[in-house]
């Protein structure tokens, strides 16, 4: 038998009356649980599952929003009544489900507006109000006794992890030539999973398979590319994650959600001295300590993946052109230090922002960074990397095979990533500069014409002044392979008044 506050949905509670305006406010409910529904049916549409299991939840709620819309449309005012007949007990749990989906609704809109900082007093005093008020209508006379519709808790489960403007774009990236490498690659990409079925786990797998994956197997290069799920190998998960991190030549290191796991697997593979890249959603405030590093920031709201696509294709190629190629903080930071290698060279970073000219609407400025060898061996090889704001660089492009030019978004501004490599210097400016690495000896990478390699003019003007507050540059340099120098500034530090 039935408790007695948990009755068959198919047993029928009699003649039940609502004002006009208590049941807009249910209407309103049981279009935000339809919409709901939908939203998790969308994720199913990647599995090609033709029959949805929400078909009987979705066919009642829509039954119900056509009679409501039906009886609405027949009243004038507010108080006037909605007379249900013969109401069933399913109906009123359908009712309830929908008031608290839609306090939910709301409660997640003030937060989200909160973390925005749009909020005055009176706004969260009304939408409050709005809350309390679902809250109360859920729980009023018989419908205070009866559990919501068991969608309800599914709907609520989900919506705890799943974010409402989930959506990536439909779109086909250009075709890359495939490189001459006959080697085949494999990347494991350590990402946030969920329990299989939820929809978490569905919008995980959305993100595998239309973005991560479809970049990676476009890059050029013969990949195999998969996650922990995908792995078919005898023995245990842990141990074949961590076979994973320890010899394929890529990892992908997805930091949406900053799952536990992603980032403990990732903190494996830095202490591995491997070379991995990391991926982040839009939306998602970008990690500056780690920027300097290889991050690329991937949409989840309807626009384009082209750029993910461009910098995923670039970093796939640079790790396998380039696979001992330090590039994250315990590699340089811990490895390259004096007590567990002798082999560190001795070196003096020199950075300096100079005046150019100060007239009264424009100030130019002129970066210089120059590496100066204080041990007793010559340098064999000089990399560095700098990340200057680019909309204050008076040159944005350089496309050379030593200094070459990358646009990057972090936080939404643009940066004008250079990477500059001694050895591809052509021969003449080789043997040029050389002498500039001997000991004592300086090597301007930027500075003046007459004794830097590249010359980097910025300036900063009525229109710009303003936004510097923003920004930073940073740099990080290498010598023979080892961590010469590090930092970054704050923009509006370099400037002159």
């Amino acid at each position: 038998m039935a408790q007695p506050n948990n009755p068959n949905d198919a047993d029928t509670v009699g003649d039940v009356l609502f004002t006009v305006g208590t049941y807009r406010l249910f209407q309103e409910g049981l279009n935000f649980l339809k919409d709901e529904i939908e939203g998790l049916e969308k994720q199913l549409q990647s599995f090609k599952i033709s029959k949805s299991p929400f078909e009987k939840e979705k066919h009642d709620l829509e039954a119900m929003i056509k009679w409501g819309n039906e009886q609405l449309a027949k009243t004038k005012y507010d108080y006037d009544d909605v007379h249900v007949s013969g109401a069933s007990y399913g109906s009123l749990r359908y009712l309830k489900a929908g008031a608290l989906t839609a306090a939910d609704h709301f409660e997640a809109e003030k937060m989200s507006l909160a973390d925005e900082g749009v909020l005055s007093p009176r706004m969260v005093e009304s939408i409050d109000a709005k809350i309390k008020l679902l809250k109360e209508k859920a729980n009023q006379g018989v419908l205070g006794k009866l559990e919501p519709s068991a969608i309800y808790a599914e709907v609520k489960s989900s919506k705890s992890r799943v974010s409402d403007n989930f959506k990536i774009a439909d779109e086909t990236f250009p075709e890359t030539p495939s490189k001459s490498d006959p080697h085949e690659y494999k990347c494991f990409v350590i990402m946030p999973i969920g329990e299989r079925g939820s929809a978490e786990y569905l919008q995980n797998m959305e993100v595998y398979r239309k973005i991560v994956e479809k970049c990676v197997l476009n890059s050029g290069y013969k990949i195999k590319c998969y996650h922990a799920e995908l792995i078919n190998e005898p023995g245990a998960i842990p141990a074949q994650i961590i076979n994973s991190l320890s010899n394929d030549e890529i990892v992908i290191a997805d930091l949406r959600r900053s799952n536990r796991n992603v980032i403990w697997e990732l903190g494996v593979r830095h202490a591995l001295r491997k070379r991995s890249i990391m991926i982040y959603s839009s939306g998602q405030e970008a990690f500056f300590d780690t920027s300097m590093y290889r991050m690329a920031q991937y949409h989840l709201d309807g626009q384009s993946n082209l750029d993910f696509f461009n910098r995923l294709r670039e970093f796939i190629d640079h790790i396998v052109q380039n696979p001992s190629h330090p590039d994250n903080p315990v590699w340089e930071n811990y490895y390259t230090s004096p007590a567990l290698t002798t082999a560190i060279k001795k070196a003096n970073l020199i950075v300096d922002f100079s005046v150019l000219s100060m007239e009264s609407k424009e100030h130019k400025y002129l970066f210089a960074l120059g590496l100066q060898n204080q041990g007793d061996e010559m340098f064999k090889n000089i990399i560095a990397e700098v990340r200057f704001p680019s909309m204050y660089m008076e040159k944005k492009e350089w496309p050379y095979q030593h200094l070459s030019s990358k646009q990057e978004i972090i936080d939404k501004l643009e940066y004008t990533v250079l990477t500059f490599n001694f050895e591809a210097l052509p021969e003449p400016a080789q043997r040029k500069y050389e002498t500039c690495l001997l000991p004592q000896k300086t090597l301007w990478i930027f500075g003046k014409p007459d004794e830097a390699i590249a010359r980097l003019e910025y300036d900063v003007n009525d229109a710009t002044w303003e936004a510097r507050h923003n920004y930073k540059v940073s740099w990080i340099v290498y010598v023979d392979g080892k961590v010469a120098g590090q930092d970054s500034v704050p923009f509006d530090s370099i400037q002159k008044y």
